[in-house]
């Protein structure tokens, strides 16, 4: 992993136990942009105990306003990998860190955004999907949560935003690892469990899907059990 100091902060540093909000753009090694957050309402939001140690430990140095570079190989993405970043080559991260959130708050400000709070939909039962869950291809279970107005489905070469909430589900144990997460992917390239679902949605509907060990990966691929997403979709382009 390469690094850079772009700007230091002023402000405190966050603790190991509190959840970042961070302004990120990155490029793959062609220098083709993946993802910019900065123009969204939402910002980006993880725990920097999901990542890799020598990320984990740069994070814990830099105090709440600072921003920096960095050159990732695809070892040094795991716990955060979002879905447009290939699995071979470097990528290159333009990251702010804007605000950090405790496990126990139920509000935060960030640069005049705000609130957080629980997420819009109650956590997943730790027992597995219901009884009524549609199923999909290789062991994919989903139910729908929230239905949007009628409009058409995307197309398998559609461009589509989302929000993504996740969770892990290990034994008696969920856990968050992931909350309003907003991406966007061509459906063509996104992991199978994703574009399956989000293909049968139209624009408004949120959907809660059960993933497999083996799907979950390609979703989150530090996850080493079950994984629950919720997926809500905004845009088709």
């Amino acid at each position: 992993m390469f690094y850079r100091q772009l700007a230091r902060g002023k402000e405190r540093t966050p603790t190991s136990t509190e959840r970042l909000f961070a302004d990120l753009k990155a490029w793959d090694d062609t220098g083709k942009l993946l993802n910019d957050t900065s123009a969204r309402p939402e910002p980006l939001m993880f725990s920097p105990r999901s990542l890799p140690e020598p990320l984990r430990l740069k994070l814990a140095e830099q105090p709440i306003g600072s921003s920096f570079q960095l050159w990732l190989p695809p070892e040094a993405t795991q716990g955060w990998k979002l879905m447009e970043w290939p699995n071979e080559g470097l990528v290159r991260v333009e990251l702010h860190v804007i605000g950090a959130i405790g496990a126990r708050s139920t509000m935060r400000t960030i640069e005049g955004r705000r609130p957080d709070g629980p997420p819009k939909f109650k956590p997943p039962a730790s027992t597995g999907p219901p009884t009524n869950a549609k199923q999909g291809p290789h062991g994919l279970r989903y139910i729908w949560l929230e239905s949007g107005p009628e409009g058409s489905q995307p197309e398998a070469t559609s461009h589509v935003t989302v929000r993504l909430t996740g969770y892990r589900v290990e034994g008696v144990v969920v856990s968050e690892i992931v909350r309003d997460q907003r991406t966007e992917m061509d459906l063509a390239k996104a992991p199978k469990a994703v574009a399956h679902v989000v293909g049968k949605m139209v624009r408004g509907d949120s959907v809660r899907a059960w993933l497999e060990p083996a799907l979950a990966k390609e979703v989150f691929p530090q996850a080493k059990s079950e994984v629950v997403v919720d997926v809500t979709l905004l845009d088709i382009n």
